[in-house]
């Protein structure tokens, strides 16, 4: 048998078969009029839909005037205290003359109570946290002559700017005694700071005290530093005893102290006060 020479014609792949190709985009007609509107334009159809949102929730009702007034609340002006700051510049630490000063605040507020009470308008007291120096005993009293903040009548400070004064701090393991006067304007011709602090160190109730008024002093403030002498006759101790009670005396006798009950039908507030 002889062979063909003819190529044999390969069987066809079921890959070349042509097949019908799908189209890639099938017309179907414009779209919807809704799903148009929203293609071309999808912020206003979002906006539309808040407003009816907004529309539909009930409003909150309107601000009063106190919490107007509170959002435009302008901030009260900074009170200065020279005092304090002297003490701070001065090296002391911000803890300690913190402390004087939150003190000073503090008494000030029971000496504003004791006053409306009493009807006194001079006062003389003792401060615990000033160890006897004088720099932290002024920082004391710019905290008990501080303005209260108005719009924070629950934190009240101070308040005794209108009272005149004279407050004592003791200072044992150094044997001293800080003093600083204050005299408000309104008492200037009845007393003065100087000579009130004048009478303290030279009185000579139960052997006096010792010292005298600063250089820098004036008329409305009088500071003093009395140190223990023994050799001058003026101890710790007796010192100690002497300089409220002298401070006192120089108020009576001008008729500015009154803490004695003179009539029995008739109660004075200020003779239960522990000064």
């Amino acid at each position: 048998m002889i062979a063909s020479s003819r190529p044999r014609a390969r069987a066809a792949s079921p890959r070349s078969i042509e097949r019908p190709r799908r189209p890639r985009s099938i017309d179907v007609g414009p779209p919807p009029r809704s799903t148009r509107k929203f293609a071309s334009r999808p912020s206003a159809r979002r906006v539309d839909a808040r407003a009816l949102f907004r529309a539909d929730r009930p409003r909150p009702p309107p601000a009063s005037l106190s919490s107007l007034a509170r959002s435009r609340r302008v901030a009260s002006p900074r009170q200065e205290f020279p005092k304090r700051d002297a003490a701070l510049a001065a090296g002391k630490k911000d803890k300690v003359v913190a402390k004087a000063f939150k003190e000073g605040g503090k008494k000030g507020v029971e000496i504003e109570g004791a006053a409306d009470t009493s009807g006194l308008t001079c006062f003389c007291t003792r401060m615990q946290n000033s160890a006897g120096d004088i720099i932290l005993l002024e920082a004391a009293m710019e905290g008990m002559n501080a303005v209260p903040d108005p719009e924070d009548p629950e934190e009240r400070k101070g308040c005794s700017g209108h009272i005149s004064k004279l407050i004592i701090s003791e200072n044992e393991p150094e044997k001293k005694i800080a003093m600083v006067a204050y005299v408000t304007e309104e008492h200037k011709e009845k007393i003065n700071a100087i000579e009130w602090m004048k009478s303290v160190c030279e009185t000579d109730l139960g052997g006096g005290v010792g010292g005298t008024p600063d250089d820098a002093s004036t008329d409305t403030w009088a500071t003093c530093t009395a140190v223990e002498d023994t050799d001058k006759g003026f101890f710790y101790l007796k010192m100690k005893d002497n300089t409220l009670a002298a401070a006192i005396q120089y108020l009576r006798e001008r008729g500015l102290f009154n803490d004695e009950e003179d009539d029995e039908d008739e109660e004075n507030p200020a003779a239960d006060f522990e000064w």
